[in-house]
């Protein structure tokens, strides 16, 4: 005994003529909250863009292996100021990009700075390269000494 195959325009398989209607209506609102999402986040990266600024300025210092290890500090219209340590993943040419201005760049070594110049640019003139290939470091880098340490003159 075998049942009859049920008929294609049985009424028993053809969704409710509502269900289908709430259906779209559900598509459609979907729809329309994924555009409105795309719209927000286009605006809210355009103001990004258009309130960020970038630097406009580059200042690349070229440094020799003889200044491994040494810090360089960028200082100027910066907060923070901006730091490297030359032969970091042997690096010898580290570029900072920054705004128009006037900079302090200093070499550091151990907490001892030894060389300290400045450095200007502007629209006119975006790049500047410092060589520092000739400069050493002091032999000995000045340490701190303790209290303990300090012998008194007799």
């Amino acid at each position: 005994m075998s049942q009859p195959a049920p008929s294609p325009t049985s009424s028993s398989s053809l969704p409710p003529p509502q269900a289908g209607a709430a259906r779209h209506l559900r598509v459609f609102i979907f729809i329309a909250a994924a555009a409105i999402l795309f719209l927000i986040t286009e605006a809210l990266l355009y103001y990004r863009w258009s309130t960020t600024a970038e630097p406009s300025c580059v200042l690349v210092i070229d440094a020799s292996p003889a200044l491994k290890d040494v810090e360089i500090t960028v200082s100027g219209a910066l907060t923070p100021p901006l730091k490297a340590t030359i032969g970091q993943s042997d690096r010898y040419a580290i570029p900072f990009y920054v705004e128009p201005g006037t900079y302090e760049v200093k070499l550091t070594l151990q907490d001892a700075t030894f060389l300290d110049t400045h450095v200007s640019l502007s629209r006119q003139e975006p790049g500047r390269r410092l060589d520092f290939r000739e400069v050493h470091p002091p032999a000995q880098p000045a340490t701190r000494r303790s209290a303990s340490e300090i012998v008194p003159l007799s």
